[in-house]
């Protein structure tokens, strides 16, 4: 409806001179998919070994399988989509334009996050290497002049993700799960809706060796009921032994330990004891759910509880 030089809309009025004729319309949508997934385009934790990226026992846990000192943990990609575009009609004579990178995104910043840090220098993304903070974040930002490389149209394949080893100062490298997170920024004119961030596990790092499944609840020596480890498999030299503590009722206890143990090694057998996983965190951690990583294969540990003289197998509890 018009009236007085002025085309009432739904939303309210918009002034017309008249000579225009036709107004323009403006509709956008989503141009972008943001993918991240593990190395093997599965994601993985610590309790599901498949595509987990190991670290070699060769090296004391230092370096990755096959003693490399670089790791590709997971891939990422933009996908745009060839439906999604930008139509702007003015009159008869503007065309449909597509939505890309250059107009649509001002910035990608991806961060590559290692729980534990230690013996991890640094992450590299579409060939930039930023290093660890004390956090363990990798943090990087991309312009839009960057961003093809993320297209998986116009790429052989998506862009890795990768770790690198500290082979200046070595050190062990903890089990531990691997995430990437991605936040997209938008010029203040663009219509595109992109979710505010993106959050998704790659690879995790699991030791070679033996790791034992979670032994729960495990009290330091002031515990009325005594914590006893048997570890059998082992072969006549004592090797590399590591705890790592989660779930601590005891503030500040949490973090991975190496261990030595009081009692020796004995036609490839050892005891290990609250008292010993005491002696490695250095003072009392109250009660926490404890595992065990041995550089050596096919070690076996079982739990036992003694209270009051008589001891008493956890069974199923045992790693």
């Amino acid at each position: 409806m018009q009236h007085d030089g002025v085309t009432v809309l739904e939303s309210g009025d918009l002034d017309v001179d008249g000579a225009a004729g036709t107004q323009g319309y403006v509709r956008s949508a989503a141009g972008f998919a943001i993918t991240v997934v593990a190395n093997d385009a599965n994601t993985n934790n610590l309790a599901d070994d498949d595509g987990t990226t190991f670290l070699e026992l060769d090296d004391n846990y230092e370096l990755f399988s096959g003693s490399a000192a670089t790791a590709t943990v997971g891939e990422m990609s933009l996908d745009e989509s060839a439906t999604a575009t930008i139509v702007a009609a003015s009159n008869a004579t503007t065309a449909a334009a597509d939505i890309n990178a250059d107009t649509q995104i001002d910035e990608l910043t991806v961060t590559v996050h290692v729980p534990t840090p230690a013996g991890i220098l640094s992450a590299t993304v579409d060939g930039v290497t930023v290093a660890l903070d004390a956090n363990g974040d990798a943090e990087f930002t991309f312009d839009a002049t960057d961003l093809d490389d993320f297209d998986i149209a116009s790429t052989a394949g998506r862009v890795a993700i990768i770790l690198n080893a500290d082979t200046t100062t070595p050190a062990s490298v903890a089990n531990q799960q691997i995430s990437v997170s991605v936040s997209v920024s938008t010029p203040a004119a663009s219509d595109l809706t992109i979710a505010d961030s993106l959050a998704n596990d790659v690879d995790a790092l699991l030791r070679e060796g033996s790791n034992t499944a979670t032994f729960e609840w495990v009290g330091d020596s002031a515990a009325s009921t005594n914590n006893v480890f048997r570890a059998v498999g082992l072969g006549a030299t004592l090797p590399t032994i590591r705890v790592t503590l989660s779930n601590s009722n005891t503030a500040g206890m949490d973090g991975e330990y190496v261990v030595t143990p009081s009692n020796a090694l004995s036609e490839g057998e050892l005891v290990l004891t609250a008292a010993d996983i005491e002696a490695a965190v250095g003072s009392a951690f109250g009660r926490a759910d404890v595992v065990f990583n041995f550089e050596a294969p096919n070690v076996v540990v079982r739990r036992f509880m003694v209270t009051g003289g008589v001891i008493g197998d956890m069974g199923d509890d045992n790693g």
